[in-house]
């Protein structure tokens, strides 16, 4: 059917679809593929544009169509709020929220918005209109609070004054008409009167109009094209409307904005609002609000996005949408527990820790921070001796389930550096030459009754590691170490190292995003005691998080540690010797993910700086809590098309065992010459 249509979309489908009674579902998609646009009502037509040519972004596309069609008119006419000024909030009524604290009352919101729809009533019982000042509405309110009218008016205005900002795709136009010499007039539907409306517009940029009609001003509205009418009847007396003066209206609203222009025969260009509801948010409240605003106001402008590089990118978006709230989030958290723990120190663990760095330095300069080289490797090379079982887990265990759970036995004792003992084992288990499950209990008995052996393979003079470490925390009395999880493996072990083995007296606690692991009873323990602390979820606070998390980790933690914790870098592998020339070893690079991720880490910081420079930093729009952070992970983890753009991701399953028949284990100076593709700071 679709093959069909595409043959001749402009000239036959209306016609077509009319015939054959196509679903509103498939009408969308044609629509979505450009055989379908909106006329100025808002209607479905046939598309202009030839079949088959690419609908490829040029510069200024959509800015400069919009400027084709209005700079044709004598007078351009826009609406205020959502068209030219933006406010961050998903509903504009959430504003009053922060006037609470302000004038010291609880749900100022609810009372504020009844006194409106009150005084609107009354005025329209006795004049015939709904239309109010806001002076109105706070003397109606005094009513039943005793709230000062000037008061509330006056904080209202400047709470406005504060956050409103102008919508970049309708500023340009507003100052290329400017320019132009276009006559252009601004006509609301408000209850702030024309002077105070102005200081808005003002303290947004909108400069230069010839009249500002605003409709309490006058008592009529918009809804009914009477404020339109109005306008034609006196601010154009004697000019020649229908034949001489041609005037458009440009408005985000279908019924006030562009029906009512109509009715005073104006044309009129529907501007579909940019910020639409969202259902189901986290914690909801003021912060999801102002999420959803900032983050649509900015997609949807028509500017932001689409006459800029790099912005159009799937995984910015994934960035700008999602990922930056996450990492906003978790990093003001981790400022606010080093405040609060008097941290002097943070370090930040290869690599997870690697952007999470990058944004607590750009947001916080008074606690120092560190980008510091260990993982997980690492930690079984330098401390075999501490975490045999899990040795025996990374170097074999894992590979033995990706083989089928058939594995032969030359091989195995490779992996676990135990090929001299290939008589021994053969000896002690009746010959067996194949590790099934019938047998893989005794050889993991085998491995710890000969961890000697595998100690000495392991071992290195760890004078690199102790000078390395020593030169990072320094003087420190309490250094957090940050990554993202899940069971807190680096900060635990790296706490054990410093202390234990090298008996450091200096508090070392770790922060995570989140963390879940089997052993419930011990991390819980490790939490009370202070030693680990969670953004997200764990064992001890936001448990039904920790659950959900358990029960869909597969998908949940590729999602997380995609766009919170990928970085452009190889994985840290572990430490030389003095021998060796003391040199950090790194994994072989995986660069075919480095353009994504630089993707995602561009849209994460685009967010965090249009979130804070809209919401000018205010606390209770800053507070990102966990239960919201995690809403947004779970969003994340049901995007089957963020899953299928992780499933292209490579990721070498055993990159140790890859290597080492290849000899391509690399020191971090050799990675620098491939084309930049590495940050080798801290080599």
């Amino acid at each position: 059917m679709i093959n069909t249509v595409k043959k001749n979309p402009a000239v036959r489908f209306l016609r077509y679809a009319n015939k054959h009674g196509l679903r509103a579902s498939l009408i969308k998609s044609l629509e979505k593929f450009g055989f379908l646009e909106r006329d100025g009502r808002g209607e479905r037509k046939p598309a202009g544009k030839p079949v088959g040519k690419p609908a490829g972004k040029e510069p200024h596309s959509k800015l400069g169509g919009l400027m084709r069609k209005l700079i044709r008119y004598d007078v351009i006419s826009f609406d205020v709020f959502d068209t030219l000024i933006f406010r961050p909030f998903t509903n504009p009524a959430d504003l009053f929220t922060l006037l609470s604290s302000e004038l010291n009352y609880s749900n100022f919101k609810e009372l504020r918005m009844k006194a409106e729809k009150e005084i609107r009533d009354i005025k329209l019982s006795k004049e015939g209109n709904r239309e109010v000042t806001i002076i109105d509405i706070y003397e109606k309110l005094w009513e039943t609070t005793g709230l000062d009218p000037a008061r509330c008016a006056k904080f209202e205005l400047e709470t406005e004054l504060r956050f409103c900002y102008a919508n970049p795709y309708m500023k340009a136009a507003y100052d290329a008409l400017i320019q132009e010499g276009k006559r252009v007039i601004l006509v609301s539907n408000m209850y702030y009167p024309a002077d105070m409306l102005t200081e808005i517009l003002t303290s947004c940029g909108y400069v230069g109009h010839e009249k500002l009609f605003v409709s309490c001003d006058y008592g009529l509205n918009k809804y009914d094209g009477k404020l339109f009418q109005y306008i034609n009847s006196t601010y154009f007396f004697g000019e020649d409307i229908e034949k001489s003066l041609k005037i458009i209206h440009i408005g985000d609203n279908k019924e006030t904005d562009v029906a009512g222009s109509e009715l005073a025969g104006w044309d009129n260009y529907y501007y579909r609002v940019c910020c639409r509801p969202i259902t189901n948010f986290g914690e909801g409240g003021l912060v999801g609000s102002s999420w959803n605003a900032v983050v649509q106001n900015f997609l949807n402008n028509s500017y932001s996005c689409n006459e800029y590089p790099n912005r159009d990118t799937t995984m910015w978006k994934y960035g700008f949408k999602y990922g930056g709230f996450m990492v906003l989030g978790y990093v003001n958290y981790i400022y606010k527990y080093c405040i609060d723990q008097q941290v002097d120190k943070v370090l930040f663990l290869s690599r997870d820790g690697y952007f999470l760095k990058e944004i607590f330095e750009q947001l916080y300069s008074d606690i120092p921070a560190d980008y510091v080289y260990w993982s997980r490797s690492a930690m079984l090379t330098n401390m075999p001796e501490h975490y045999l079982d899990e040795c025996f887990n990374h170097y074999f265990l894992r590979r033995y389930y990706s083989s089928g759970k058939r594995v032969a036995l030359d091989e195995a004792l490779v992996w676990l550096s135990l090929e001299s003992l290939s008589e021994l084992w053969v000896a002690t288990s009746d010959g067996e030459q194949l590790i099934t499950d019938k047998n893989i209990q005794i050889f993991r008995q085998f491995f710890i009754d000969n961890r000697n052996t595998f100690f000495e393979r392991c071992s290195k003079d760890d004078g690199i590691l102790r000078e390395y470490f020593l030169s990072i925390v320094s003087n420190s009395k309490h250094v957090a170490i940050v990554d993202i999880g899940w069971r807190g493996t680096g900060a635990i072990s790296l706490r054990k190292l410093l202390k234990e083995v090298w008996g450091l007296d200096c508090r070392v606690s770790g922060i995570l995003f989140g963390n879940v692991s089997g052993g419930k009873d011990f991390d819980a323990a490790i939490a009370y005691q202070g030693l680990l602390s969670s953004y997200a979820f764990s064992e001890t606070t936001n448990k039904e998080h920790a659950d959900y998390f358990r029960k869909n980790r597969s998908k949940m933690s590729a999602v997380a540690e995609i766009i919170l914790a990928a970085a452009p870098v190889p994985s840290f592998r572990g430490f030389g010797d003095e021998k060796d020339g003391g040199y950090f070893y790194f994994s072989i690079p995986e660069i075919e993910n480095y353009s994504k991720i630089r993707d995602i880490h561009r849209g994460e910081n685009d967010f965090i700086n249009e979130y804070i420079q809209r919401t000018k930093g205010d606390p209770a729009l800053n507070k990102i809590s966990s239960g919201d952070a995690f809403a947004m992970l779970k969003r994340l983890m049901n995007d089957k098309l963020l899953l299928k753009e992780i499933g292209s991701f490579v990721y070498p399953q055993f990159l140790e065992k890859e290597v080492s028949g290849t000899g391509k284990i690399e020191k971090l100076s050799d990675f620098c010459s491939l084309e930049n593709h590495l940050d080798c700071k801290g080599a």
